[in-house]
């Protein structure tokens, strides 16, 4: 990642209209739920999530996030890009014209998958 976001503070209603990321709000209170009290089930998960308040209104927001090396100690090598996540909302061209939002999708470990495989991977949109 890069030490600095993209755009500093994106309102989360501009996450939902130009970045397309309908469910944004929702999907932070259950990650915060999910952080906080692990040992939930869905639905418990869910019941507490719609009683979280999320106390800002802006989020920093990366367009670019590139996934370096691991070398065989362990430690990250910046000079080998292994992949590279890009995200881009909707904009308007010079004349007007609106240019469609552009997120590519990523695989997301989450902590229980293999080296390879799909086991304990999950679908993620960048814009989503």
């Amino acid at each position: 990642m890069t030490k600095h976001p993209t755009v500093k503070r994106v309102q989360l209603d501009c996450i939902v209209q130009e970045y397309g990321a309908t469910f944004f709000t929702a999907a932070l209170a259950r990650f915060v739920v999910g952080i906080n009290q692990p040992g939930l089930s869905a639905a418990q998960l869910e019941r507490e999530a719609a009683h979280i308040i999320i106390p800002f209104d802006t989020v920093a927001t990366f367009h670019r996030i590139k996934f370096n090396a691991i070398n065989a100690h362990g430690i990250q090598d910046s000079s080998i890009t292994v992949d590279l996540v890009h995200c881009q909302p909707s904009q308007k061209d010079k004349r007007g014209h609106m240019i469609p939002a552009r997120f590519d999708t990523v695989l997301v470990n989450e902590g229980d998958g293999g080296i390879t495989g799909v086991h304990g991977v999950c679908i993620e949109h960048t814009g989503c």
